[in-house]
């Protein structure tokens, strides 16, 4: 995960990550939670990103088929939310696949 090289972490990038990369690192790369409409903060099995509350929730999470987890907008430990805006502000695959949100330096410089 961390030892993506430079390029590699940008071809990954969203196609509306608009920011220049002066301030991007490979080790900035943030990813979607596999399981909710949060970010990322661990990596497991070498090919699930998990937030820290669906990676206390793993077991569960895992082990529920696709087509029954909740949907955009979609909370931690498999909590449907109501309304229809995500909670990342962005547009991503269904919930149950993997997804690279960008460079999350980029994306926190956005905020200011």
């Amino acid at each position: 995960f961390l030892s993506l090289s430079f390029s590699r972490a940008r071809a990954l990038l969203p196609q509306t990550h608009s920011l220049t990369f002066s301030l991007c690192q490979p080790c900035s790369l943030e990813y979607k939670c596999r399981f909710c409409c949060s970010v990322a903060v661990y990596f497991c099995f070498g090919t699930t990103h998990f937030c820290d509350p669906c990676h206390d929730d793993n077991g569960r999470c895992t082990s529920t088929p696709k087509e029954e987890l909740p949907h955009c907008p979609a909370g931690p430990k498999l909590t449907q939310l109501e309304g229809d805006e995500c909670p990342l502000h962005v547009a991503h695959p269904p919930t149950g696949e993997e997804f690279a949100l960008g460079c999350g330096v980029c994306r926190n410089a956005q905020t200011f």
